[in-house]
């Protein structure tokens, strides 16, 4: 019986330092992913997204993006524009704006609110009541 605790004895001193290695390099490798994950995702978390920017450009094309899941179809209207630097993205819109929209009109975000050439924003009374006109 004394050889067999000799034995475990001696065993468990071989095995402590090589298990706290282990460990160590396996929290030295999740560490190493976590900086690399952070170094890749933190540019692109910081900058909003593009169809939330300011711009200003003119139309040119239409489109409706189809998508589809279990439940059903959809369709998604976007803008193709071109910006006056000859940057070209794609904007969502509304069913509405797609339908008002044509190709070579000039449109322009600001502060969120997509605006197309010709589109005058509303004005309301202060505290949001209807417009009082002068007469």
């Amino acid at each position: 019986m004394k050889w067999t605790r000799r034995f475990r004895k001696a065993r468990a001193r071989e095995d402590g330092p090589r298990e706290r290695a282990e460990w160590g390099a396996l929290l030295a490798l999740v560490l190493v992913m976590a900086a690399l994950v952070f170094v890749y995702a933190y540019p692109r978390l910081t900058r909003p997204p593009l169809a939330q920017r300011d711009f200003e450009g003119r139309v040119v094309e239409k489109f409706v993006a189809l998508g589809e899941s279990q439940i059903g179809s959809r369709t998604f209207p976007r803008l193709g524009v071109e910006t006056a630097n000859g940057a070209r993205f794609n904007v969502a819109v509304t069913d509405e704006m797609y339908q008002r929209a044509r190709v070579g009109m000039r449109v322009s975000r600001h502060r969120g609110e997509l605006i197309l050439s010709g589109d005058v924003p509303e004005l309301s009374a202060p505290g949001g009541g209807p417009k009082v006109e002068a007469r």
